[in-house]
């Protein structure tokens, strides 16, 4: 007589097999009933995504143990069709992958992997078809891995990621010494992704108007250079997130004291009105100050959006910035006090933002006031 657990697994396979593909939303799921696995080790099953991925790709799988303990998962990811794996890197929002929930029936799941910072079908190469996911249970031992089927990953630069009714002026001097709707849609990218109260971003870190001066290789795109049909509106490609925020610099989350907010923005506006590399680009809460008080004590007022003020004192509020100024660029040295988590690229999380929106129009909304 065979092994019962390797005939159980040869079940389970060919039932994995038979699964429609599921959405990279979340869901999916292995379809009908399996019978109860025997006593062993943990086995995984995982779904495939539907439809071209992006940065973020969402991956289901299903945990099967008649024991019901609980298992930790080792992702890794192929871009060859399988032949090779390397591991792969959890996106933000992922829960703990240890600790999971199994039972006999199977218990459903979802892992969210950075492709952008694994390096799949990015810049300018080609769209790769031949991306797998392979998720591994184990508990006290390793158990029986799941892989999904072969998956699209599109995260080149001519990738269309939204419209712009309007274009979003830049210039250095602009987001140097005022509010800028560009700005305005970098702070709010990186504020709305990890759910902060504050967004900070130095005026100089953004670099070009969106759409930018990027020609695509689609010439039926409506870009504001020659060679293309005029706008507006206007379409933009990731290439556009890439070339106004083109420092390679990462979101830093982390909390702040009142006091500690209120020295940022006087240094920010410490030369008023002349230009400031580090003049503030702002979401979340809104600031008033006069521009004939000394620098150093030119800050009147702070509040959160919505009115509630944010004094001068040891109260914290979280904050999401960038890892230029957490490390105390352009000179803000008061944010270098060895706190912050490291997140996502920048870039990566403003082009997910406008992909999210679908379409972005240019906004000044009072984020900054000056008063003689």
């Amino acid at each position: 007589m065979g092994n019962p657990m390797k005939v159980w697994r040869r079940v389970l396979l060919a039932a994995a097999a038979a699964i429609p593909a599921c959405g990279g939303g979340g869901g999916g799921g292995t379809g009908g009933s399996l019978p109860p696995p025997p006593p062993g080790p943990p086995v995984a099953a995982v779904a495939t995504p539907v439809g071209p991925q992006h940065s973020t790709v969402a991956i289901d799988y299903t945990l099967y143990d008649a024991e019901s303990d609980p298992v930790t998962i080792a992702a890794a990811f192929s871009t060859d069709g399988g032949i090779t794996f390397s591991p792969a890197l959890p996106a933000f929002g992922n829960g703990s992958l240890s600790g999971l929930a199994t039972s006999p029936g199977g218990t459903l799941h979802t892992f969210l992997w950075n492709s952008v910072d694994d390096g799949v079908a990015t810049g300018g190469g080609p769209v790769n078809t031949q991306v797998r996911v392979r998720i591994t249970p184990s508990d006290a031992a390793a158990g029986t891995a799941g892989t999904s089927g072969p998956f699209t990953v599109d995260n080149t630069i001519d990738r269309f990621i939204g419209v712009a009714t309007a274009t979003f002026p830049h210039s250095l001097t602009m987001v140097g010494n005022s509010e800028t709707a560009l700005g305005n849609l970098v702070a709010d990218s990186f504020r709305i992704r990890y759910g902060t109260q504050l967004a900070f971003q130095n005026g100089w870190g953004i670099r070009a108007p969106l759409p930018s001066g990027h020609r695509p290789a689609d010439l039926t795109l409506r870009r504001p250079v020659s060679g293309y049909p005029p706008g507006p509106p206007y379409d933009l490609v990731l290439a556009d997130a890439y070339i106004i925020l083109p420092f390679g610099n990462r979101v830093v989350t982390r909390t702040v004291a009142g006091s500690q907010l209120w020295a940022m923005l006087e240094l920010g506006v410490w030369n008023y009105p002349g230009n400031n590399n580090g003049f503030p680009q702002v979401s979340g809460f809104r600031f008033t100050f006069s521009a004939s008080n000394p620098g150093g004590a030119r800050v009147l007022s702070v509040t959160l959006d919505g009115g509630s003020p944010i004094l001068n004192n040891s109260t914290t509020y979280t904050l999401a910035t960038n890892n230029f100024l957490n490390a105390g660029g352009d000179g803000y040295f008061m944010l270098n006090d060895g706190q912050g988590t490291v997140q996502e690229l920048l870039a990566q999380v403003f082009a997910d933002h406008i992909e999210r929106l679908g379409t972005v129009t240019p906004v000044i909304d009072g984020r900054m006031t000056v008063v003689p």
